[in-house]
């Protein structure tokens, strides 16, 4: 670095203008593409790590505005990325998996309450979720089908098999208390 290179313990933020700790910015990671790849954009804090010029906040609510409009977008990317470190096919179009949230109905086919399509973090479970019906099969047309984030998250990656031996062990233990 430089000799004129100023270290900021404080930065006002781009978007809210508000004078934040450098801790609210989030560190950059050097770009992977483009004419500026290998390079870090942003600014330098007292540690010497370069920053983003938007706080976590608004870095967070401009996503969640985006989402709002848009879920399609990043759920795509998001199921492409877990397929990928899963290990498994990802044969989804944007179009094809937007026609599946789109045609699922308003209700978990699990548990039959009422999604919530704009849920925050406070209700998450009640969001629709694709999940994959055989997680070994990957994200198909024939293997997903759209269920809530709790549904999703209680079968994870379990069989059905072992859900079942599940709910039968708790079944059994609470008719003994």
């Amino acid at each position: 670095m430089s000799r004129t290179t100023r270290y900021l313990e404080t930065k006002n933020c781009n978007r809210c203008k508000s004078n934040k700790n450098f801790n609210d910015f989030r560190m950059v990671k050097p770009l992977m593409s483009g004419p500026n790849k290998g390079k870090k954009i942003g600014w330098t804090d007292v540690k010497g790590k370069t920053r983003f010029s938007i706080c976590k906040i608004c870095e967070n609510s401009g996503f969640m505005k985006r989402y709002r409009l848009n879920p399609y977008n990043q759920l795509f990317h998001n199921f492409k990325k877990r397929a990928s470190f899963a290990k498994v096919p990802f044969e989804l179009t944007k179009d094809e998996m937007k026609i599946k949230f789109e045609k699922s109905g308003d209700r978990c086919p699990v548990f039959g309450f009422k999604f919530i399509k704009n849920a925050t973090k406070d209700n998450r479970d009640y969001a629709p979720s694709l999940d994959r019906i055989n997680p070994k099969e990957g994200y198909t047309k024939e293997n997903t089908i759209v269920v809530s984030m709790l549904a999703n998250r209680i079968k994870t990656d379990a069989k059905i098999e072992d859900i079942g031996k599940v709910y039968k062990f708790y079944k059994s233990l609470i008719k003994k208390n």
